[in-house]
């Protein structure tokens, strides 16, 4: 295990050491709420779709980055009004749209249609009819032609199931298979893989009465669907009865025999307790076995997963995990709390390679994380800012983030003006005995020093992580102050510290 640890860790380095990275983040902003479905990268340029609600129709967006961050173009797919693009793939040298009708209008209920580089001439299409309605978490190409979806089905008045739909791609022949159990609340499959030619299915369940507050599984299946076995993850990591792996899990296959998979992991056993929430990445084999679990960011915040949080491009000897920290849960889907989209890379046994955080200054959600072809990753979610909405107090914006191999990005030209815009996040203030900091959009080393009411220096702290600790719990109550200083001595932030 040392020796593949050490030679991927060469590999890593190696990589590094000889790939170039654009670096660039784009806001789109217009006057009209937009949330993400997918983004993927062509030869040219980053391909995004994004929805606005028009309800009970929906309009999708197509919106092409240059790979230097320019805007190129935008325009509203007219294919199939009502109909939400969720997922798009590249198909021989034209593009798959995998649309879903969310109202209640027709009976067409998924859609599956080829449409040439332009986006607008299509050249097949076809139809799933049902009387439910389907929500799309995932889509993939599998072995021999296969298109698998993954998500959840509702029908009014009898429930949730989660369901795989299977479409042949050469014969146009489908299959759709019900894994649910008619749950009024959550019933949902996230992601599949096939590993070993037995497909993976990876599921939630809302279950309240357990201390997980919803319950995930692996469901395995043979080629033709008979069913193999099924497991439980929701208290795997690090095998510890306090560490829930739980909501949506994103999947990814490192080999034949063994993936990883991210979701949220919160650190309370009892279901009436506040639940501080980390990112956490599992690492298993086809057997079952927990190989690797790691916990990402501190556990200070509630943290939340990406849609598709889990990312590795081509045979690239490393992973991107991501998800947003500092999350707060508002039912008006919005707040005014500045969050942070994270992002982990590791190596491809789930080791951390490093940590970091990134903001614009506004309320955050981050629905995808992609690995580029340049080493780098690419993250789109939403943005709002309270001060910034054009017609709406709820508005939100998409804002693009593109980051090289090392986590480093642009300086940005999109982050709030009106807001501070501190290097380093102090928290919590005021303290009592542990003062924590994170790194947001860069990531240097630093001198920390910590002064009294009469200018004295009382304590001194080097910084040369993403996060980290300083203890203050030898210093007496009062207001400190504090000034950061960079390698060249240049103080570059200073704040005020409330110590109780």
């Amino acid at each position: 295990m040392l020796k593949k640890r050490n030679l991927i860790l060469i590999m890593v380095m190696q990589f590094c050491m000889t790939t170039y990275s654009q670096t660039f983040d784009y806001l789109y902003d217009q006057s009209f709420t937009l949330d993400v479905a997918d983004v993927i990268e062509t030869q040219n340029d980053y391909l995004l779709i994004a929805f606005k609600s028009t309800y009970p129709n929906f309009e999708s967006v197509f919106i092409r980055i240059s790979k230097t961050g320019q805007f190129i173009s935008d325009s509203i797919d007219n294919t199939h009004p009502g109909y939400m693009t969720q997922k798009i793939h590249k198909y021989n040298q034209n593009y798959l749209l995998i649309k879903s009708i969310l109202s209640g209008l027709g009976s067409d209920r998924i859609v599956i249609q080829e449409v040439d580089s332009t986006l607008k001439n299509q050249i097949s299409s076809y139809a799933y009819s049902s009387n439910s309605t389907f929500d799309i978490a995932n889509a993939r190409i599998l072995s021999n032609n296969q298109l698998l979806m993954v998500g959840n089905s509702f029908q009014q008045g009898v429930g949730r199931d989660a369901f795989v739909y299977q479409f042949n791609l050469d014969t146009q022949s489908d299959t759709m298979i019900n894994l649910g159990n008619n749950n009024p609340t959550l019933d949902l499959s996230s992601d599949i893989l096939m590993l070993g030619g037995k497909y993976y299915v990876f599921k939630t369940i809302g279950n309240t009465s357990s201390n997980c507050a919803t319950f995930n599984e692996i469901s395995r299946y043979f080629a033709d669907w008979t069913h193999d076995t099924t497991v439980a993850i929701c208290n795997s990591i690090s095998t510890s009865t306090d560490h829930h792996f739980r909501f949506i899990v994103s999947a990814l296959k490192i080999s034949e025999s063994d993936f990883m998979m991210a979701a949220r992991a919160d650190y309370s056993n009892s279901i009436n307790t506040i639940r501080p929430e980390q990112i956490g990445q599992l690492h298993w084999d086809t057997n079952f076995v927990e190989l690797n679990a790691s916990l990402y960011g501190k556990y200070d915040t509630v943290a939340i997963e990406a849609n598709q949080g889990i990312s590795r491009f081509s045979n690239h000897p490393f992973v991107f995990v991501g998800g947003t920290e500092n999350y707060k849960v508002n039912p008006a889907g919005v707040d005014t709390t500045d969050s942070f989209y994270t992002l982990i890379k590791t190596d491809l046994l789930g080791n951390p390679i490093w940590t970091r955080y990134y903001s614009n200054h506004s309320y955050l959600q981050l629905r995808k994380v992609l690995a580029t072809s340049d080493g780098g990753a690419i993250m789109v979610g939403s943005s709002y800012d309270e001060n910034r909405s054009n017609n709406s107090s709820t508005e939100k914006e998409l804002w693009i983030l593109k980051v090289d191999s090392n986590g480093n990005m642009s300086n940005s030209n999109s982050i709030i003006e009106n807001k501070l815009k501190p290097t380093l996040l102090f928290y919590p203030n005021p303290v009592n005995n542990i003062l924590y900091y994170k790194q947001i959009n860069s990531f240097n080393d630093y001198s920390f020093q910590l002064y009294d009411s009469k200018a004295s220096v009382v304590l001194r702290s080097a910084i040369s992580n993403t996060f980290g600790e300083i203890d203050v719990s030898q210093l007496i109550n009062g207001v400190y102050f504090y000034l950061l200083f960079d390698n060249n001595g240049l103080a570059i932030q200073r704040g005020k510290i409330i110590k109780q």
